[in-house]
């Protein structure tokens, strides 16, 4: 609800129908920010292992559109960590943000 560029492709609803239809064999991996007890950013990704382990936004080829989540107030700030969580992430694996739309937080 905070961020105002999310698509109903990015919604609690559209992803977890996905994850129980799509997700296998993925392993679910949310990556979040937090600015104390307030959620400020979420990347929603499955890690799959073939052909190379690799980390992929929820969603996959059947959405539009797939990005991360960033609250408009702390934008700036939720992006930086989300970058620093997933440079951290791409040690182990590639990282795929495949369907991204421009503009994308991504």
């Amino acid at each position: 609800r905070s961020c105002g560029a999310a698509t109903p492709f990015q919604s609690h609803a559209w992803l977890s129908s996905w994850w129980r239809s799509y997700g296998s064999p993925g392993r679910l991996r949310v990556l979040l920010v937090r600015d104390g007890a307030r959620l400020i950013a979420a990347a929603p990704l499955m890690r799959v292992d073939r052909p190379l382990p690799a980390l992929k936004p929820l969603g996959g080829a059947i959405s539009d559109f797939t990005d991360v989540l960033v609250d408009d107030a702390c934008r700036e700030e939720g992006t930086e960590a989300l970058l620093a969580g997933l440079y951290a992430l791409a040690r182990t694996a590639l990282i795929d943000f495949g369907e991204v739309r421009p503009g994308a937080c991504v």
